[in-house]
């Protein structure tokens, strides 16, 4: 999960946008058909083989990437943002990893908007998150969910029972983004509790979510771990035995906790 709270971002600091390295502006064109080629032709056209080698080296799974640094993603979904954004968004078939990280950052970036409507892009937009980059980049761009607390929580509860990997870690990652606090811990520790799923990039998010609950509610994580710790000492569980030894792992990989809650923690390996 390291490589994972890395995502895309990685190349903020080293690598920031430069004017000169956008020579196309997307705020002004209506994103008819023979528009949106256009853009995708742009994008191709930014690929960059190094970068993409690299990156696929961090999500693997994916194999539509270009290899576009993220400031220009951002920087391109602003222009959109600002103009045709509904005719933008309303070419749902996408063929790019880029495309795609696109799309959520233009929604994220929406203003002057109601949250009913911006929630029914996200509503078509969660569908297309098939990795965990796509879906933590987006989560993180959706700040509407600090305006808009309780109508997004609302929203996004749904995800959590759903079948799909990364429609339940977008529940995860939205949560650990803007509900672990003192109003939605609570509930929040409740429903992760409650999801059931083998799938890594899920039960991986779990364990992202609870270090980070850590830091505002240690005793209650300490609660979770022991009961984790609890049920594998008297039946084995591959799921349990993985949340609780990464869980613990990624305190510890923590540089916002002391040594001695780290101690603490350690405790509790099996």
């Amino acid at each position: 999960m390291n490589r994972e709270i890395q995502s895309y971002s990685y190349v903020n600091d080293k690598n920031r946008l430069k004017k000169e390295e956008l020579d196309e502006d997307w705020s002004n064109v209506i994103f008819e058909k023979n528009a949106y080629q256009s853009f995708l032709d742009y994008l191709c056209s930014l690929k960059e083989q190094k970068y993409k080698d690299f990156v696929n080296k961090l999500i693997p799974q994916v194999n539509n990437m270009i290899g576009i640094r993220l400031p220009i993603l951002q920087e391109i979904a602003k222009q959109v943002a600002k103009g045709d954004f509904e005719g933008f968004l309303s070419h749902g078939k996408t063929q790019y990893f880029e495309e795609v990280m696109i799309h959520g950052f233009v929604i994220g970036k929406l203003k002057n908007i109601s949250i009913e409507v911006i929630q029914e892009f996200i509503r078509y937009h969660v569908p297309k998150l098939d990795n965990w980059s796509t879906c933590d980049s987006f989560c993180a761009s959706l700040k509407i969910a600090k305006k808009y607390p309780k109508e997004m929580f609302d929203f996004i509860l749904p995800y959590a029972y759903s079948n799909d990997c990364y429609e339940i870690r977008f529940f995860i990652v939205m949560c650990l983004n803007y509900y672990i606090n003192e109003e939605y811990v609570s509930i929040v520790d409740e429903i992760l509790q409650s999801i059931n799923s083998d799938e890594y990039y899920v039960n991986m998010a779990i364990c992202w979510a609870y270090t980070v609950m850590f830091q505002i509610d240690s005793n209650r994580v300490l609660q979770f771990l022991n009961s984790l710790k609890s049920q594998l000492e008297t039946k084995q569980n591959n799921r349990n035995l993985f949340i609780l030894q990464k869980t613990i792992s990624k305190i510890c990989d923590s540089r916002k906790i002391t040594a001695e809650k780290k101690a603490i923690v350690r405790s509790y390996h099996v």
